[in-house]
Parts: structure tokens; C-alpha cells; sequence
């Protein structure tokens, strides 16, 4: 469900709710996105037992319904998408308690994202982490090593990101991916030690020290020189 963003000075929020209420779309739903939704919270049948099939959820400029934190029963979620919801500085533990079966999280364009979630709020089963062009992050939460089923982590286009979570990576990561993160100063000091097999960096990493990989892919380096330290005991 897709709101127009043309006369946005003149839309009401509670309006918007009370479509959205009255919408209860059909029992066996199982994808749902809303796009520039100016509601203060969501509809009372998100979350609604009746609608447990639903296994994915796309929100878009979605400011205010998310912002409030309210707790949200979403415990069938497997898969979750969060884009351009610009004064989204953090996901509140209201909105991630129940996020118990959730797989797949995607955070893409929130401008004002510093941290992706409070640490009491970790999503435990969450295998796929993605968070793309989030400028202003600088530091993933120190819950991400409690991440035990987490094997593929990509961050993209965060030119602030200086800093892994000092608690490291989970230790079943199996792909890491880091793109256009040019404050990115070291990756994590347990990186060699956890089940790591796939390491994709592109644009200028420095001090990284690569072991037990099985596949190495670097992008963009023109200044790239010394290959000593690729040795020939593993194959690259």
C-alpha cells in the first residue's frame, strides 16, 4: 500500500490509520508493504494472531508508526524491510521483542540511523543482516556476537562506520561484505576465528589480516601493491 508524497503538508496521520484499520486485509497474507504511511502507529491488526501467516513486512518512510516503539506483535516475521525512514536512529526493543522468528533484516537509506537496535532487542535468529546506505552509522551494537545463527553479513555505502561491535563477530558468520564504508578503520578482532569462509571488501580497508578464507574479493584498490601477505597456503 503506497500513500502519494505530493501534497504532504496536507495529509492527516490519523486519516491514514483509520484506512489502514479498516483495510484487515485476507487471513492468509503473507506480504504487506507500506509506503509513506503518515500514521502514528500501526493498524491494531498487525501483529493480530489471525494474520500469522504473514512472513514478511515492507515499510518505506514510515517515520512516525515506527519512531513511537510501541510493541508490535510480530512473532511470525521471518523477513523484514526498513527504507528511507529518515529520523530512524535505532529500532526500539518495543518493535523488536517479538521478532523471535525473524531470518532476514534489511535496513536500507535511514539517514539517521547511529545504532541498527537496542542491545536488550536483538533479533536471536536472525541469519541475514543487511544495512545499506545508512550514513550516520558508526558502530553495530555490541549484541551482534549473541547473533548465533547470523551467517551472512553486508553493509554497504556507510562512509561513517569506523567500528565493528567490540564483542566481535558471531562465531557462524559465514560471508562478510563490506562495500563504500571509507571510515571503516579494522574489521572485527575475532574475524579469523569464527566460520568465515567468504570475506568481499571493496574500497580501502586497511591493516586487514585475511586467514581461513576460502574465497578473498577486493574491488577498487589503485593502490594495491604489496601481495606478499596473500600466501600461497591457501587458495585465494
Amino acid at each position: 500500500m503506497n500513500w502519494s508524497n505530493e501534497f504532504w503538508d496536507s495529509r492527516n496521520g490519523a486519516d491514514e490509520l483509520h484506512v489502514l484499520e479498516s483495510l484487515q486485509p485476507h487471513k492468509n497474507l503473507e506480504k504487506f508493504t507500506v509506503a509513506f504511511y503518515d500514521g502514528s502507529k500501526f493498524p491494531s491488526w498487525i501483529g493480530d494472531p489471525s494474520f500469522s501467516t504473514m512472513v514478511e513486512l515492507n515499510l518505506g518512510e514510515c517515520d512516525e508508526a515506527l519512531l513511537r516503539g510501541d510493541e508490535v506483535d510480530l512473532r511470525s516475521l521471518a523477513t523484514l524491510e526498513l527504507k528511507k525512514i529518515s529520523r530512524l536512529n535505532c529500532l526500539r526493543i518495543g518493535f523488536t521483542r517479538s521478532l523471535g522468528a525473524l531470518q532476514e533484516l534489511a535496513i536500507e537509506d535511514c539517514g539517521g540511523l547511529t545504532c541498527s537496535w537496542e542491545e536488550q532487542g536483538v533479533p536471536c535468529n536472525l541469519k541475514i543482516l543487511r544495512i545499506y546506505h545508512c550514513a550516520n552509522l558508526d558502530k553495530l551494537p555490541n549484541g551482534l556476537q549473541t547473533l548465533t545463527c547470523l551467517e551472512e553479513l553486508q553493509i554497504r555505502r556507510c562512509p561513517n562506520l569506523e567500528l565493528f561491535a567490540d564483542s566481535g563477530l558471531p562465531l557462524m558468520l559465514r560471508q562478510l561484505q563490506v562495500s563504500n564504508c571509507k571510515g571503516l578503520k579494522w574489521l572485527p578482532h575475532n574475524y579469523s576465528s569464527c566460520a568465515l569462509e567468504s570475506l568481499d571488501i571493496s574500497y580501502y580497508c586497511p591493516s586487514l589480516v585475511f586467514t581461513s578464507l576460502q574465497y578473498l574479493h577486493l574491488r577498487y584498490y589503485p593502490n594495491l601493491r604489496n601481495q606478499s601477505a596473500f600466501t600461497a597456503s591457501h587458495t585465494l
